[in-house]
């Protein structure tokens, strides 16, 4: 059981990673915009987590860029083991009664 938890926890990896990698594309592009001097992050229409609209911007690109990919590896590893844990435990014929 342990191989495949760890082969599956390796594909969570690279999954997360790539997550990352078009996360990154997609909203990186954007962190530039902040040094502008006209820039209103309020415009973006973003949640104001943080009261007010600049440190909201930077949560919000903190939570998309870097805590997703971490929460999918979690959602990942968590399933597989439950996946794998029924598995083991599901009656020899297939048939829960």
């Amino acid at each position: 059981m342990r191989p495949v938890l760890l082969g599956s926890l390796a594909e969570g990896c690279l999954v997360a990673a790539l997550t990352f990698v078009l996360m990154a594309v997609i909203w990186g592009s954007q962190l530039g915009l902040i040094a502008e001097p006209g820039f209103d992050s309020a415009d973006w229409c973003i949640p104001l987590i943080l009261y007010t609209s600049t440190p909201s911007f930077w949560g919000w690109m903190a939570l998309m860029i870097a805590v997703s990919p971490v929460l999918q590896l979690m959602a990942w590893a968590f399933a597989s083991q439950i996946t794998t844990l029924a598995g083991t435990w599901a009656p020899k014929d297939g048939v829960i009664r």
